[in-house]
């Protein structure tokens, strides 16, 4: 990623968006984002101004300067010729003192001149000789008022003071005797350093230091560049202060190049429309007293995600190296979706419309993926073949979080929840799916490798120099239309030698028994010096390679079916690890719990519910704690994917369930159990409702009545179909009832 050089260390806003839709205009956001500077954040700025100073500063030299020695008048004379002097600044910090940007820093000036001395007095003679002057820690203060010039900040320069230390100033002679005019001497060169230092702030202040400081908020703010053949700029377009901070906003672009377009298998019926930009929104207070807060609005959040799946960067397949993750325990994907063991499986994932982030106070970050379509392809044992795609949309909760070493903002996805699933006629013997098994397959596999691609992407700005700094995230909070990001920068390592290791702590550990998908761990520590959220984490299973540290409390691993010793340890930013890791042990079951509908259930309904029985069971799960729920989904009129319009959980032990229904149509109820690893299996009924009463023989028929005719054979073949494979094994459906 290109870099302004000549600003070592400053914000970078920068949103790098993947991806725009092929068309005659670029997108662009208009102060989508915004960041605001506190004190420590200034301070850290100071630092980037500092390096911009010169390391030296040319005064004026001090030529034919006399001193009289005071013996008697007329009495000999000292001569500086020439006062070279070297200046050199200490320090520099800043701070917003109500609307004065206040610059304080400290100089040192070191002093070597000859001395030439002339006495009058016959037999005496002229005297050449050496002086060194030290003047430590002249400390300056530069104000800069802070004004308005349309929506930019505005610095003019109203106060420059210079001020000498009370002590420290010393001076030694070399090459002659110690003359009694030493004193003076130094506090003449300390009186005419200082003046002229004066005026070379003042000219500095006038000239460069409001110059340095827009220009360093304006590169903050303005960068160009490409990722992956998509062209991006952001710049500033706004600037205040505001409760002692400094506030900037920025707008960005982005352009493909001619001929882009979507590379994903997934064409939508129709192009959506690009998201409307808002404007990012700063909180009013800072209760963590963090440097930085940076607000990025979900306008701009969801033009990246829609110019990242026009680029079709959010595609996802089996062949990806985000998949290597799986690669150890590929079984764990036949397992999870209940076929026979051996099986290979090859599966592409795309998306018809693009991702969309909703943020609200009430609800916090939630990303909805609409319009999913997941192709896979097994090659079954005996040569056997088959393929079927799913169709799903889905939701989630995402939980922002920034990377310390890139500064990117990464999205971890919570718990999915699915509103529409369908899984079109699957080709092949022997291919039978369980769609609480696809709940699952969804939710364990494709949407880890969706986040991975999301964590992939620079959605997100830098705020200082990622090669120099770390970012701590000390707090998110999700507004209504935008995310502020609360944090501070820290070295790449400690400014103390630190030998002592950090401690390792898994606030919630995971049951005993778990599933076969990836298991992710959420690890927490503690050090001396390191912050927490700068802890890395390592991980190893079965005594085997640890894993290297990683930034993010979160661990994936992949196991396979059977026991395992999982470990994990934390690593501070000195390389410390923790010499006692956790260690858990785990047993894998990758053995789905029995599931069989005990009663029948009249395929047309005329009143609001529907009811069955069932029993279900499991080899390591007793029945009392196997979990239970009921979801009713309705297809819609025209076809399509069934919308899921109620889901309940069950008290454990329940044999039956009723649930009712709203309005008319076709129906699915399903019931699905959970043993206490995970696994899952369903079972379902289809049903009709058609409240107005089906009236074949004279008279008309009701509601709905039509669309029930027209439905119900294809229903009771369905339940003839189950009825023939029925058993208490795993739940299976028909290509009709699909």
């Amino acid at each position: 990623m290109p870099r302004r050089p000549g600003c070592p260390t400053r914000v970078i806003l920068v949103l790098v968006l993947l991806g725009l839709h092929a068309r005659a205009h670029a997108l662009r956001c208009e102060r989508g984002l915004a960041l605001r500077i506190s004190d420590a954040g200034l301070r850290l700025m100071a630092e980037g101004l500092r390096a911009a100073l010169p390391p030296a500063i040319d005064l004026p030299a001090m030529s034919a300067v006399v001193y009289d020695w005071p013996l008697t008048t007329a009495d000999a004379r000292v001569e500086l010729p020439v006062v070279p002097r070297a200046v050199t600044i200490r320090a520099l910090e800043a701070a917003l003192v109500g609307d004065v940007l206040r610059l304080n820093g400290a100089f040192d000036v070191n002093v070597q001149t000859p001395l030439v001395v002339v006495n009058p007095y016959a037999g005496f003679g002229s005297a050449a000789c050496r002086a060194d002057v030290v003047l430590p820690n002249l400390r300056f203060t530069i104000d800069l008022a802070v004004g308005g010039a349309g929506d930019r900040v505005q610095l003019t320069p109203s106060n420059v003071r210079v001020e000498a230390a009370g002590a420290g100033s010393h001076a030694q002679l070399s090459g002659c005797d110690t003359l009694q005019f030493l004193a003076q001497l130094v506090g003449a060169l300390k009186e005419q350093t200082i003046e002229q230092l004066r005026g070379w702030l003042e000219r500095f202040a006038r000239q460069d230091a409001a110059r340095l400081t827009e220009a360093w908020l304006a590169q903050a703010t303005t960068l160009t560049g490409q990722v992956q053949g998509v062209g991006y700029s952001t710049q500033l377009v706004g600037s205040s202060s505001a409760g002692g901070a400094l506030v900037a906003e920025a707008s960005a672009s982005f352009e493909l190049p001619a001929g882009a377009g979507p590379r994903c298998a997934v064409a939508p019926a129709r192009p959506p429309a690009a998201p409307v930009c808002s404007r990012a929104v700063l909180p009013p207070t800072d209760r963590v007293g963090a440097m930085y807060a940076i607000s990025i609005s979900d306008g701009l959040l969801n033009q990246a995600l829609y110019t990242a799946w026009s680029a079709g960067t959010l595609c996802l397949d089996s062949a990806s190296p985000l998949f290597t993750r799986w690669a150890g325990s590929p079984e764990l994907l036949v397992a999870t979706l209940g076929l026979p063991a051996g099986t290979q499986l090859a599966f592409t994932v795309g998306l018809a419309q693009p991702p969309r982030l909703d943020l609200s106070v009430g609800r916090g970050a939630e990303l909805r993926l609409e319009g999913m379509q997941l192709a896979v392809s097994a090659s079954l044992p005996g040569a056997q073949r088959g393929s079927f795609t799913v169709h799903a949309d889905a939701s989630g909760t995402a939980r922002p979080w920034i990377d310390p070493a890139s500064h990117g903002l990464m999205l971890a996805l919570g718990p999915v929840t699915l509103s529409r699933l369908a899984v079109q006629p699957q080709t092949g013997p022997g291919l039978s799916l369980d769609p609480a098994r696809v709940q699952d397959f969804l939710a364990q596999v494709v949407v880890p490798l969706f986040e991975a691609r999301l964590s992939a992407l620079p959605l997100s700005p830098v705020v200082v120099d990622a090669r120099r700094f770390l970012l701590e995230l000390k707090q998110v909070f999700v507004g209504d239309g935008f995310i502020a990001l609360h944090a501070d920068a820290h070295p790449m390592k400690p400014a103390l030698p630190d030998n002592l290791p950090p401690e390792t702590v898994l606030p919630v550990p995971p049951a005993p028994l778990v599933g076969p998908r990836l298991l992710t761990l959420t690890l927490g520590g503690s050090d001396n010096a390191t912050p927490p959220a700068l802890l890395r984490f390592e991980t190893r299973v079965d005594r085997g390679a640890w894993s290297g540290p990683r930034f993010g409390a979160q661990a994936e691993l992949a196991l396979a079916a059977g026991a395992h010793l999982v470990e994990a340890r934390a690593v501070d930013l000195a390389g410390n690890s923790d010499p006692t890791p956790l260690a858990l042990t785990l047993t894998v079951d990758a053995v789905p719990p029995t599931l069989e509908i005990t009663s029948a259930l009249e395929a047309l309904l005329t009143d609001g519910g529907a009811a069955v029985r069932f029993r279900g069971a499991d080899d390591r799960t007793p029945v009392e704690a196997l979990e239970l729920s009921a979801e009713l989904w309705r297809v819609p009129d025209g076809g399509g994917a069934p919308e899921l319009k109620r889901a309940e959980r069950l008290p454990s032990g329940a044999q039956s369930v009723r649930l009712a229904v709203d309005g008319e149509g076709v129906f699915r109820l399903r019931v699905i159990v959970r043993d206490q690893a995970g696994n899952a299996t369903s079972a379902e009924r289809g049903f009709v409702v058609d409240r107005g009463g089906c009236a074949l023989v004279g008279g008309g028929a009701g509601r709905g009545t039509r669309l029930a005719l027209l439905l119900l054979a294809v229903l009771l073949l369905g339940a003839q179909r189950r009825g023939r494979r029925g058993g208490a094994g795993h739940s299976r459906t028909s290509r009709a009832d699909r």
